[in-house]
């Protein structure tokens, strides 16, 4: 079975798979984090303390945080677990939506200086899980972190 990989979480076929829908799932929460960011007037506190209430307001958001963590935790085994952490991070938390209600995503210098520091950054942990042929769980992981 070619999804079963033994620990390390994979740099075959599969594990690529995961990692192209990870860097799409990230990509549509880093532009919804990145609001988030431009609101709280990029205070790093001010955005964990807001994303930390948002996963916890509903039962919903807490059962996508564990089947987030459980796809992260089985990925180093089954690369395709991971496909289930970039669902969660796709679609979650649940009403955080990734348009704004209130006000659309001004790109000024500072939003694009952050999104491009947060790019390099997801690039550079799955590059260096790709490196260490554990690509999947790299990816899956930086998703998980976004």
């Amino acid at each position: 079975m070619t999804a079963v990989v033994g620990p390390g979480g994979g740099s075959g076929p599969v594990a690529w798979v995961v990692v192209t829908a990870c860097g799409a799932a990230t990509l549509l929460a880093g532009a919804r984090w990145l609001r988030v960011a431009q609101r709280e007037h990029y205070l790093a506190d001010s955005v964990s303390r807001f994303a930390l209430r948002w996963w916890r307001c509903s039962p919903a958001n807490l059962v996508a945080v564990v089947v987030g963590l459980a796809g992260l935790a089985v990925s180093g085994w089954v690369p395709l677990a991971g496909l289930a952490t970039a669902a969660v991070v796709a679609a979650g938390p649940f009403g955080l939506g990734v348009r704004g209600r209130t006000a659309p995503l001004a790109l000024t210098r500072r939003l694009r200086t952050l999104a491009v520091v947060w790019l390099v950054l997801q690039v550079a942990a799955v590059a260096g899980g790709a490196v260490a042929g554990r690509a999947a769980l790299a990816a899956t992981a930086a998703a998980l972190a976004a």
